[in-house]
């Protein structure tokens, strides 16, 4: 009787055993999503904290622009060569006559 050992075929060890080749996998999945949501949470943060600073010096170079804008005076930009103009020419929005020409003398310069 013991030349002849049968083997017992016992299935559930193997189905317990896939279940905790399982278990272990998706303890490891759910720690590294974890970790990944808390890292983009963290990055998410530090970002907002970047555009409020970034923000607070833009707010600070817009009033200074306001401030140097203001502060032009005309006595300021005739010490700096600026002119004022004789006459304005404006745009017509008149359609204009089909004989007319830029040139000085007329068209019959051409």
């Amino acid at each position: 009787m013991r030349e002849r050992i049968q083997s017992i075929h016992n299935p559930e060890r193997k189905v317990f055993a896939i279940f905790i080749v399982l278990a272990l996998l998706l303890c490891a999945a759910y720690g590294y999503f974890l970790h990944r949501a808390i890292s983009n949470v963290m990055a998410r943060e530090n970002t907002l904290k970047e555009v409020a600073s970034l923000d607070i010096r833009l707010n600070e170079l817009e009033f200074s622009y306001i401030a140097l804008q203001n502060s032009v005076s005309l006595e300021d930009a005739y010490e700096r060569g600026f002119v004022d103009i004789e006459a304005p020419v404006f745009v017509s929005r008149t359609p204009l006559p089909k004989n007319l020409s830029l040139l000085e003398g007329g068209a019959d310069e051409l």
